[in-house]
C-alpha cells in the first residue's frame, strides 16, 4: 500500500499505516484503486475520488485494499476541527460521518495539496497552526457543499415513507434501536431506508433512530428520578455501561454529568 501523503494535523509527523486516530477524527482520501473498510461490522469499498471519514473512537477500520490502491490520511483532533469552524464543530458533518463515514466523488483534490503543503511547512513558523486550521476548515467546507448538491429532494413517495418511519421510531425507539427492524416493518431494505431518510433529513437511518433515543434518554434523566440503571433497561440498553457509552457519544457527557447540569 502508497501514500500520497499521510498527515496528523496535530503533530504535522508523517507516519505509515491507516490505522490511525484512536481519539481523533481521521479520514481517508481514495487516490486510486479500491480500498475495502468495514463500519459496524457492514463492510464497503471506497473507490478513487471517495472519502473515508472515521470519528474519534470510532468502529470504522480497514479491511484490505486492491494492489493499485493508494490512499491519502489526514487525521486532526477535535480542538483542531472546532479551530477551523470558528470554535465549533460541524455537526452537520458529524452527524453525515455517523449514518454512513463514506463521502462520494467529493472534489477533494485541490484542497489536499494545499492541505499536505501547509503541513510540510516548519512548525515553528510564524502562524502555521492558524495555516493549518484555515486549509482544514477550507477541505471540510468543501465536502460539506459537495453533500448539500449531492442530495435530491424527495418525492411524496420518500415523504410517505418517511413519515412512517418517525412514527414507528416515536412508538418503538425505547425497545428498538435497529435499522432492519424498522426497515422489515416498512416492507424496505435497510439501504433504501436509510436512503430515504437522508433525503427528508440529511443524514441516515441510523443516526436518525440514535437521535431519537438520545433524546429519549435526555428527557428521561432530566424530568424522572430514575437511577441510570433504570432508565438503561427503560430504553433497552444491555446495562448502564453500554448506556454511558452512547449517551457519552452522543451528547458528549456521560448520563450522570447531564442530570447534575
Amino acid at each position: 500500500m502508497s501514500f500520497v501523503s499521510d498527515i496528523w494535523l496535530d503533530s504535522v509527523a508523517v507516519h505509515e499505516g491507516v490505522e490511525c486516530c484512536a481519539e481523533g477524527h481521521c479520514q481517508w482520501f481514495v487516490a486510486r484503486g479500491e480500498l475495502a473498510f468495514v463500519a459496524d461490522g457492514i463492510e464497503g469499498v471506497a473507490t478513487a475520488g471517495d472519502v473515508v471519514w472515521r470519528l474519534p473512537r470510532g468502529v470504522v477500520s480497514v479491511a484490505g485494499g486492491s494492489d493499485d490502491l493508494s490512499v491519502a490520511v489526514v487525521e486532526f483532533g477535535s480542538d483542531a476541527l472546532r479551530v477551523a469552524f470558528g470554535g465549533r464543530l460541524p455537526e452537520e458533518l458529524v452527524e453525515r460521518a455517523k449514518a454512513d463515514p463514506v463521502v462520494r466523488g467529493a472534489h477533494w483534490r485541490r484542497m489536499l495539496s494545499m492541505l499536505s503543503e501547509v503541513a510540510g511547512e516548519d512548525s515553528e513558523r510564524i502562524y502555521h497552526a492558524e495555516r493549518l486550521a484555515a486549509a482544514l476548515g477550507l477541505l471540510e467546507s468543501e465536502l460539506a457543499e459537495g453533500l448539500r448538491d449531492s442530495r435530491p429532494e424527495p418525492g411524496m413517495i420518500e415523504q410517505r415513507h418517511f413519515g412512517r418511519f418517525s412514527r414507528l421510531v416515536s412508538s418503538h425507539v425505547l425497545r428498538e434501536h435497529a435499522v432492519g427492524w424498522y426497515a422489515e416493518r416498512l416492507c424496505l431494505s435497510p439501504q433504501y431506508l436509510s436512503q430515504v431518510v437522508r433525503g427528508v433529513t440529511g443524514r441516515g437511518a441510523l443516526a436518525y433512530i440514535n437521535e431519537q433515543l438520545a433524546d429519549r434518554v435526555a428527557e428521561m434523566l432530566s424530568e424522572t428520578d430514575m437511577t441510570v440503571q433504570q432508565v438503561a433497561d427503560a430504553a433497552g440498553f444491555a446495562d448502564q455501561a453500554v448506556l454511558t457509552k452512547f449517551f457519552r457519544r452522543m451528547r458528549g457527557v456521560t448520563p450522570s454529568e447531564w442530570r447534575r447540569r
